[in-house]
């Protein structure tokens, strides 16, 4: 082997070893962002225990769902949807099992802003726009007033709209904080 071709051989094994630490940070930085955005998430539902007036309650447990969806893509964001509901019910319950259809909902919530902001040449709000309206009346509305519904042995037409009373405004309340934290988001590279 001439002395060119080991220069060359020594300078793609360097740039292969910038790839793989580079991953490897990328990977770090990506189990961090879900970590704080899981315990950001599990406040906010604690949180909104507190904030909750007969069938109405204030919370804010859709930011860091809507936020990992952006930045981590469908699947961070379902994960950080996921694991939030499961530790909040765990937490929250009063001794009943996690409902799955909530769990279900409250995962693609995550999922769908993920895909949202896969979509190609749209403006982040138009992006926000289609996760919110998807996201709001597929799983919020949707799956999570059904499940409800079959525990409550309630109508899932009354049910639905009571919710889009009491659910909606709180949903695109939370949509709309994001929307203002773009600038914010793009700061600091999760955007």
């Amino acid at each position: 082997m001439n002395k060119s071709s080991q220069e060359i051989a020594t300078v793609k094994t360097e740039a292969n070893r910038g790839k793989e630490k580079k991953k490897k940070i990328i990977g770090t930085r990506q189990i961090t962002y879900r970590a704080i955005l899981v315990a950001l998430a599990l406040v906010c539902k604690l949180m909104g225990q507190m904030f909750s007036f007969g069938d109405f309650k204030i919370t804010f447990v859709y930011l860091p769902w809507i936020i990992a969806g952006i930045a981590m893509g469908p699947l961070g964001g379902a994960a950080v949807a996921f694991i939030t509901d499961l530790i909040g019910t765990l937490i929250i319950s009063t001794g009943g099992l996690p409902l799955p259809l909530t769990i279900l909902s409250n995962t693609l919530i995550g999922f769908i802003f993920g895909l949202a902001f896969k979509i190609p040449k749209i403006d982040p709000r138009l992006k926000l726009l289609i996760g919110t309206a998807v996201a709001l009346f597929a799983c919020t509305l949707g799956i999570g007033t059904y499940q409800l519904a079959l525990i409550s042995n309630t109508s899932f037409k009354s049910l639905f709209i009571l919710r889009i009373s009491t659910q909606a405004p709180v949903f695109l309340l939370n949509a709309v904080i994001v929307g203002f934290l773009f600038p914010v988001l793009k700061k600091i590279d999760l955007m």
